[in-house]
């Protein structure tokens, strides 16, 4: 397993770890509360900050979840055939 401060400790803190495994949901679900975004795909976005972050949760709890791999880069969890895209994450923190 890699070790350096870009990689994730998978056996360290689990509160760490968590956070990683959390940080491409908390980037959209801020950009949905701070910046308007709201995918064409996901239908009409509701008018209301709360009632949008509820809808975006909703829609999140369907799509895979992304693993860290190296820095801000994540790749799908499951499926994850060879040949799988990594997706680069903006880091929030």
């Amino acid at each position: 397993m890699p070790i350096g401060p870009r990689w994730i400790d998978w056996l360290g803190d689990p509160r760490g770890v968590q956070k990683r495994l959390d940080w491409p949901r908390d980037g959209v679900l801020f950009d949905v509360s701070e910046n308007v975004f709201w995918p064409e795909e996901w239908g009409e976005r509701p008018t209301e900050v709360e009632e949008a972050l509820l809808a975006a949760r909703e829609r999140l709890r369907t799509m895979p979840s992304l693993i860290p791999i190296y820095s801000h880069r994540f790749m799908p969890a499951a499926p994850a055939p060879a040949g799988s895209p990594v997706f680069p994450c903006i880091k929030l923190m």
